[in-house]
């Protein structure tokens, strides 16, 4: 007479094991291959922020003469999750130490001309997958080509 054996329940346990093994590395590669869709998208996200920036500073950068300002805005329906903003402001220079042999016209138009510079500061701020990112460009201008009021340059 033949004794009964188990091969039953032992083949829907290992079909079971089987396929969590299964499970587990499809959620794996699942999810590396969404990490590496992300990072693409966010790698091109930075290189439309660039020229974005060039765009938005550009403007300032070919004006004669600047006044201080703070601007924003978007870039229309086509880029919905970018937006920028510019500001133009004067900065203090510290004027270097000037030697002694130096002519008195030419150190009273030096300490003139070391007074202050012009910054302008572009930031270009997005979205992507509830993270946000934000490129910023700065540039100086020459003190000729800000204006200040001759009130706040009599400080």
């Amino acid at each position: 007479m033949r004794q009964p054996t188990r091969t039953r329940g032992y083949m829907l346990m290992e079909t079971m094991v089987a396929m969590a093994v299964l499970s587990i590395g499809i959620v794996t590669v699942n999810r590396a291959l969404y990490q590496v869709l992300l990072t693409r998208a966010v790698a091109q996200d930075y290189t439309v922020a660039r020229y974005f920036l060039e765009q938005t500073i550009a403007p300032y950068e070919l004006q004669p003469i600047l006044v201080e300002t703070v601007d924003e805005g978007t870039f229309g329906e086509a880029y919905p999750r970018f937006r920028w903003d510019v500001r133009v402001d004067a900065i203090e220079v510290p004027l270097p130490a000037l030697p002694p042999e130096l002519p008195e016209e030419m150190r009273e138009a030096l300490e003139a001309d070391f007074r202050y510079m012009g910054r302008v500061t572009a930031r270009v701020h997005w979205t992507r997958a509830g993270t946000h990112y934000r490129r910023t460009a700065v540039t100086l201008i020459s003190a000729d080509r800000i204006w200040i009021p001759e009130v706040e340059l009599a400080r």
